[in-house]
């Protein structure tokens, strides 16, 4: 195991939570890099790790760990992160031996795959079905809606053929999904996730 809190190749910005799990999220094209220790399942003993991500339509990966003292480390590579296709994928990770051909799993986990900006042409549209859907209710209660705009449909309806309160109706249920996508992406963020709390008060008996 490398000597906390960095190796020498990582950027001292790191933080451990991350270079010792499991990713919860990953841009396709960045290099993944983690280690694991299972005091059960050592590498002296014989042990590695095998992960496997399925889930996304025509795309799907596996990791093998190699040996980092007494833990396990994970390397992928950008070139090989490149070719993910953005979705969640499903994680599943086992302890496997092969002189044995024991196998254990040991996480099981989503992990959420981000396009790649760099490589991404400069008309894709990046944002979240909600996020689009609301976009287009609002710029059709303004007034500034295009044709293609008012051709697309939400909940099975077109545009043009919703009531002023329709549109009213699909606003305020969109805000609140988008409102709360915002909020995830700020609290991944570490920042502050914009939703007030409020405090209820009884009255003195």
């Amino acid at each position: 195991m490398p000597d906390w809190p960095y190796l020498a190749s990582e950027p001292n910005d790191v933080p451990a939570p991350i270079l010792y799990q499991e990713p919860l999220e990953l841009t396709a094209g960045d290099t993944l890099h983690f280690f694991k220790t299972l005091g059960d399942y050592k590498p002296s003993d014989g042990w590695a790790l095998l992960y496997s991500l399925r889930g996304v339509p025509a795309s799907a990966a596996n990791w093998t760990s190699t040996t980092s003292g007494d833990s396990h480390e994970v390397t992928v590579t950008a070139a090989a992160t490149s070719i993910y296709l953005p979705g969640i994928y499903t994680i599943h990770g086992y302890a496997v031996k092969a002189s044995t051909g024991e196998r254990h799993r040991i996480y099981r986990g989503t992990l959420t795959v981000m396009p790649d900006l760099q490589a991404a042409g400069g008309d894709e549209d990046f944002r979240t079905a909600a996020r689009i859907a609301f976009d287009n209710i609002w710029l059709t209660i303004q007034g500034r809606a295009t044709d293609d705009i008012l051709d697309s449909s939400i909940a099975g309806t077109t545009i043009r053929r919703l009531s002023a309160q329709e549109l009213w109706m699909h606003h305020d249920r969109l805000r609140i999904i988008v409102d709360a996508e915002d909020g995830q992406a700020r609290a991944a963020q570490g920042r502050d996730t914009g939703r007030a709390v409020y405090a209820r008060f009884r009255r003195p008996l």
